[in-house]
């Protein structure tokens, strides 16, 4: 059954072997003072990478916890992703998808393979395409959202590397913002984007999620 609620903010992470990375991830978003998202995870790199990022993620230590009450079509695998295991955050109500997709789909696709099922999903506004081995502050998300809603079709954040929060990484860019720095640990505050677009259609096609 499809449910009729979805969250304002999807969250689309696409990991490719790098368990520890992703987990880091998902512990900077589980600190977030925004709590109206869900995150949707990607493994590219395989069956036994995906087993052994779940068993990370979900193991004592970790920072999610398997949910088992959800009867939504999303917790189901089919299409490009052949093993989907919901989750959410240790004491927060915000869920989290882990999938496995079927082959390596490449960074677009892993992106794709998960907003192809939720563009049949009315309600949520935005999606944050996030790379794994990014840190998001604790007000990120609200920031983000609130720039959002002043009219903005796009808005993207500034990256500065652990080594040197002081200096600025990445400003975001006109064409691909917040895409930037894909092997770089950072931690993102929002910055709005130079390009208005109409519709979060226009947006992937922008960002280059569309082509695979």
């Amino acid at each position: 059954m499809k449910t009729g609620h979805c969250t304002k903010l999807v969250v689309v992470i696409v990991s490719y072997g790098n368990p520890t990375d992703v987990e880091r991830c998902l512990g900077s978003l589980a600190r977030s003072s925004w709590a109206d998202f869900a995150v949707f995870v990607c493994e590219n790199a395989g069956q036994e990478a995906f087993n052994r990022l779940r068993s990370l993620l979900t193991g004592e230590n970790g920072p999610l916890e398997r949910d088992q009450s959800s009867l939504d079509t999303l917790d189901r695998p089919g299409g490009r992703l052949a093993i989907v295991t919901t989750c959410r955050f240790r004491g927060r109500a915000i869920s989290v998808r882990l999938a496995a997709a079927s082959e390596n789909l490449g960074y677009a696709g892993g992106v794709n393979a998960w907003l192809e099922r939720l563009t049949v999903y009315p309600g949520w506004e935005a999606a944050l395409v996030l790379n794994p081995d990014t840190v998001v502050a604790e007000t990120c998300l609200l920031e983000l959202m609130t720039k959002a809603a002043e009219g903005f079709g796009m808005v993207g954040g500034t990256l500065v590397l652990d080594a040197s929060p002081d200096r600025i990484f990445n400003y975001g860019s006109t064409g691909h913002a917040g895409l930037a720095a894909r092997s770089v640990s950072a931690e993102i505050f929002p910055q709005p984007a130079l390009h208005r677009l109409r519709s979060l259609r226009a947006l992937t096609r922008s960002a280059g999620l569309a082509c695979s």
